[in-house]
Protein backbone atom coordinates (compact mmCIF):
# COMPACT_ATOMS: atom_id res chain seq x y z
CA UNK A 1 0.00 0.00 0.00
CA UNK A 2 3.10 1.89 0.84
CA UNK A 3 4.32 1.39 -2.55
CA UNK A 4 1.21 2.80 -4.57
CA UNK A 5 0.25 5.88 -1.81
CA UNK A 6 3.77 6.94 -2.72
CA UNK A 7 3.66 6.75 -6.87
CA UNK A 8 0.42 8.74 -6.67
CA UNK A 9 1.51 11.44 -4.42
CA UNK A 10 2.63 14.65 -5.59
CA UNK A 11 5.76 14.28 -4.96
CA UNK A 12 8.70 15.07 -7.52
CA UNK A 13 9.57 11.50 -9.06
CA UNK A 14 13.50 11.87 -7.39
CA UNK A 15 11.80 11.99 -4.01
CA UNK A 16 9.35 9.04 -4.63
CA UNK A 17 12.29 7.21 -6.08
CA UNK A 18 14.66 8.01 -3.19
CA UNK A 19 11.59 6.87 -1.06
CA UNK A 20 10.79 3.07 -3.03
CA UNK A 21 14.83 3.04 -2.44
CA UNK A 22 14.67 3.52 0.95
CA UNK A 23 12.37 0.84 1.25
CA UNK A 24 13.63 -1.44 -0.20
CA UNK A 25 17.38 -1.34 -0.13
CA UNK A 26 19.21 -3.93 2.27
CA UNK A 27 21.65 -3.23 5.51
CA UNK A 28 24.67 -1.89 3.16
CA UNK A 29 22.16 0.71 1.09
CA UNK A 30 21.98 -1.96 -1.68
CA UNK A 31 18.95 -3.11 -4.09
CA UNK A 32 19.28 -6.80 -5.19
CA UNK A 33 17.69 -7.69 -8.38
CA UNK A 34 15.17 -9.61 -6.26
CA UNK A 35 13.71 -6.57 -4.26
CA UNK A 36 13.42 -4.81 -7.22
CA UNK A 37 11.45 -7.68 -8.95
CA UNK A 38 8.98 -7.44 -5.97
CA UNK A 39 8.69 -3.48 -6.50
CA UNK A 40 7.69 -3.75 -10.31
CA UNK A 41 5.19 -6.53 -9.05
CA UNK A 42 3.54 -4.02 -6.48
CA UNK A 43 4.02 -1.06 -9.35
CA UNK A 44 1.70 -3.87 -11.87
CA UNK A 45 -0.96 -4.14 -9.52
CA UNK A 46 -1.42 -0.31 -9.66
CA UNK A 47 -1.34 -0.49 -13.69
CA UNK A 48 -3.87 -3.65 -13.87
CA UNK A 49 -6.46 -2.09 -11.94
CA UNK A 50 -6.70 1.35 -13.97
CA UNK A 51 -6.56 -1.06 -16.72
CA UNK A 52 -3.61 -0.30 -18.25
CA UNK A 53 -1.93 -3.99 -17.69
CA UNK A 54 -1.15 -4.14 -21.29
CA UNK A 55 1.11 -1.33 -21.90
CA UNK A 56 2.66 -1.78 -18.31
CA UNK A 57 1.73 -5.29 -17.21
CA UNK A 58 3.98 -8.53 -15.31
CA UNK A 59 5.41 -9.40 -19.14
CA UNK A 60 7.85 -5.76 -18.51
CA UNK A 61 9.20 -7.19 -14.78
CA UNK A 62 11.96 -9.52 -16.00
CA UNK A 63 13.41 -6.68 -18.76
CA UNK A 64 12.74 -3.93 -17.05
CA UNK A 65 14.96 -5.40 -13.70
CA UNK A 66 17.36 -6.51 -16.31
CA UNK A 67 17.46 -3.22 -17.87
CA UNK A 68 18.86 -1.73 -14.05
CA UNK A 69 21.43 -4.52 -13.87
CA UNK A 70 22.91 -4.84 -16.89
CA UNK A 71 25.75 -2.32 -16.51
CA UNK A 72 26.90 -3.88 -13.15
CA UNK A 73 30.49 -5.33 -12.92
CA UNK A 74 30.99 -8.53 -12.27
CA UNK A 75 30.51 -9.29 -8.28
CA UNK A 76 27.88 -6.67 -7.75
CA UNK A 77 24.44 -8.14 -6.09
CA UNK A 78 22.90 -4.83 -6.61
CA UNK A 79 22.58 -0.74 -7.19
CA UNK A 80 23.38 1.75 -5.18
CA UNK A 81 21.11 4.91 -4.54
CA UNK A 82 22.56 6.92 -7.30
CA UNK A 83 22.64 4.04 -10.27
CA UNK A 84 19.09 3.42 -9.40
CA UNK A 85 18.01 6.77 -9.22
CA UNK A 86 20.01 7.30 -12.63
CA UNK A 87 18.39 3.70 -14.23
CA UNK A 88 14.92 5.90 -13.40
CA UNK A 89 15.66 8.75 -15.04
CA UNK A 90 15.88 7.13 -18.16
CA UNK A 91 12.47 6.43 -17.70
CA UNK A 92 12.02 2.41 -18.14
CA UNK A 93 8.82 1.76 -19.71
CA UNK A 94 7.16 -0.01 -17.45
CA UNK A 95 7.63 3.00 -14.71
CA UNK A 96 7.51 5.64 -17.79
CA UNK A 97 3.96 6.54 -16.96
CA UNK A 98 5.63 8.35 -13.09
CA UNK A 99 7.38 10.90 -14.79
CA UNK A 100 4.09 11.63 -17.00
CA UNK A 101 2.09 11.31 -14.17
CA UNK A 102 3.80 14.02 -12.54
CA UNK A 103 4.42 16.09 -15.47
CA UNK A 104 0.24 16.11 -15.99
CA UNK A 105 -0.33 17.03 -12.21
CA UNK A 106 2.27 20.04 -12.39
CA UNK A 107 -0.04 21.15 -15.70
CA UNK A 108 -2.99 20.50 -13.79
CA UNK A 109 -1.81 23.07 -11.04
CA UNK A 110 -0.23 25.54 -12.78
CA UNK A 111 2.74 25.44 -11.87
Amino acid sequence: MKVILCLLSGSKPRAKYTYLFEQLSDHNSILTPRRLELLLQRVVYLTDYIGEGESFGRALVPGTVNSCFQDLLGGCLGVSHEAFIGWLSRDPQLLVWISTLHRLQLAQSGT
